[in-house]
């Protein structure tokens, strides 16, 4: 059953979508854009979307500290996740229970490495990921494990029901790139990695179809 994790005046444009619905062969799903292009909304967006859609699953969410996580995703998480299928969100051991069995737990460069290596989670997201260093990449790497009890996930375009085959999967939003840590992984095994990109055109074209909406109304 269908539940509605978007909200309104929230439309995925060229690279949010290609990243919100990839069902390839890669582990490491990159959403490249500069601030303000939408990566915390969109990874957002996926994180409530799996959660909400598929029982039991079990999906980790880290950035450098709690207050960037505080000030970025979580406030569009909570904005896309309907309050009806929250069983618990606890703010104090920082994850998300849902009706349906699924838990959202949120970490930070700040936990221990066992903390991170440990998360057992089927899916995990990293935002910002070059202000993290490498050693929380790789924790968190070893601590997306699998497998599911399914072999497909389930999102919605739309109404439109989108089964991506299951796999073990870290996605990653950063700004840049070069120099980074990213850059090097990417090196050793590029064929295990893929990306997507925001570009300065892409975000003018929608302030643009925003701008005619908002003059038809």
């Amino acid at each position: 059953t269908e539940v509605e994790v978007t909200r309104e005046g929230y439309a995925p444009i060229a690279g949010q979508v290609g990243f919100l619905f990839y069902s390839g062969d890669a582990t490491y799903a990159v959403l490249l854009g500069a601030r303000g292009g939408g990566k915390s909304m969109s990874m957002a967006h996926l994180v409530a979307q799996l959660a909400a859609n598929n029982p039991r699953l079990r999906i980790g969410v880290v950035r450098l500290d709690y207050k960037k996580l505080n000030n970025g995703l979580i406030p569009h998480l909570e904005t896309f996740l309907p309050r009806r299928i929250i069983e618990r969100w606890d703010r104090r051991e920082m994850y998300v229970l849902l009706k349906n069995g699924s838990r959202i737990i949120f970490q930070s460069e700040g936990n221990t490495p066992d903390d991170i290596r440990s998360l057992n989670v089927h899916v995990s997201f990293l935002d910002e990921a070059r202000l993290v260093d490498y050693d929380t990449f790789k924790n968190l790497d070893f601590g997306t494990r699998g497998p599911y009890e399914r072999d497909f996930l389930v999102l919605y375009n739309g109404d439109e029901e989108v089964r991506i085959p299951y796999q073990r999967r870290v996605y990653l939003g950063t700004s840049t790139f070069v120099g980074s840590w990213i850059f090097h992984e990417w090196e050793l095994q590029s064929t295990d990695w893929v990306w997507f990109e925001v570009t300065a055109d892409d975000l003018v074209a929608a302030e643009l179809r925003t701008a005619e909406e908002v003059q038809k109304r």
